[in-house]
């Protein structure tokens, strides 16, 4: 009877240690499984910032060619309108001088 007990007791206290390796093994592969969607979520994370950086470094190279665009036409604007301002001085002038032959052309039909 005491082998008997004894026998009962080392095969319950078996059992219950195969249900405690069993849940011990349930909580790793649930935690193994969380690993892996942590690790995935950091990669897609990464994956995300590194799409950020790389688009937000466009933008500024874009930006920063626009600038210079912007620098460039200014200039060009600049330029012509000094091209303008002598082609009316020019313009200016050649009417003056057109006045004047005009008067002279005018005093010596009268004389």
């Amino acid at each position: 009877m005491y082998v008997s007990k004894r026998h009962s007791f080392a095969l319950n206290e078996k059992a219950e240690l195969l249900q405690q390796i069993q849940a011990l093994e349930q909580r790793l592969q649930e935690f193994s499984d969380r690993e892996v969607a942590l690790r995935l979520e950091v990669q897609e994370a990464t994956q995300a910032q590194t799409s950020t950086s790389d688009r937000h470094n466009n933008f500024q190279k874009e930006a920063e060619r626009w600038r210079k665009d912007a620098c460039e036409q200014s200039a060009r604007l600049k330029q012509a309108d000094m091209r303008l301002q002598q082609l009316e001085q020019r313009r200016l002038e050649d009417k003056a001088k057109m006045k004047a032959l005009a008067e002279q052309l005018r005093v010596a039909m009268e004389a």
